[in-house]
């Protein structure tokens, strides 16, 4: 299933699929970025229609090397850090590192708390981390029917 998000001038696109755990999930990612951002135009048209895209992976296994829950990647000049531009965001959620109790985390960050909602096994764990955002009383809904 394919979401398309219109928020002024930023387009999103959320995938939701199920994949099983590769080495190659950058490449794929990318991969899938391209086609979603190729598609918003076509020869002769004028790159102003290109908006923003955003992809976002939610995993339950590791992606990356890197001891934290969520990375985000941007388009960056190597030396000076200065962003070529904002078009293009790929972030990664990985819900299998929770469980590394060595991985800093910020309990009150927002994106942990929604790493941990989306692990949560039990309703109880759901309605608790429901309630501490009024923004996931849908997925809350979603979530309850599940479990």
């Amino acid at each position: 299933m394919i979401i398309r998000l219109s928020a002024g001038r930023c387009f999103n696109y959320g995938r939701f699929t199920k994949i099983l755990p590769t080495e190659y999930m950058p490449e794929r990612t990318m991969f899938y970025w391209s086609k979603m951002y190729t598609s918003q135009v076509k020869p002769g048209d004028t790159y102003s229609q290109l908006k923003k895209c955003i992809t976002i992976n939610i995993v339950d296994f590791k992606c990356t090397p890197l001891q934290k829950l969520h990375s985000g990647y941007h388009l960056i000049e190597d030396a000076t850090g200065y962003r070529l531009t904002d078009i293009s965001e790929v972030h990664f959620l990985e819900i299998v590192k929770l469980a590394d109790l060595t991985i800093p985390r910020d309990e009150n960050d927002a994106v942990v708390e929604w790493i941990e909602f989306l692990d949560a096994k039990s309703k109880g764990v759901i309605k608790i981390l429901a309630d501490k955002n009024k923004g996931r009383a849908e997925g809350k809904t979603l979530m309850m029917a599940a479990v």
